[in-house]
């Protein structure tokens, strides 16, 4: 085989490097699709009337890490 040959073998043009990062980016981004569209739409109904309710409590304080032991006595 030719020098020449070896060399045009060799280099490919660059699709083979185009190939390995674009397929599975390609992969990757046809999943998230798929997944996306199979999400139930309820859930997210769901999940803004947690938040809404969230709102209006007021937060609870944290518990002690030991009983009878206050926040500054370490």
């Amino acid at each position: 085989m030719l020098l020449a040959n070896r060399v045009v073998l060799m280099h490919q043009g660059g699709w083979d490097e185009i190939a390995i990062v674009g397929g599975p980016l390609l992969i990757i981004g046809v999943l998230i699709a798929v997944a996306r569209k199979q999400r139930p739409l309820d859930q997210d109904q769901d999940e803004d009337q947690d938040e809404d309710q969230d709102e209006d409590e007021p937060p609870e304080p944290p518990e002690p890490d030991h009983p009878g032991s206050a926040p500054g006595d370490r």
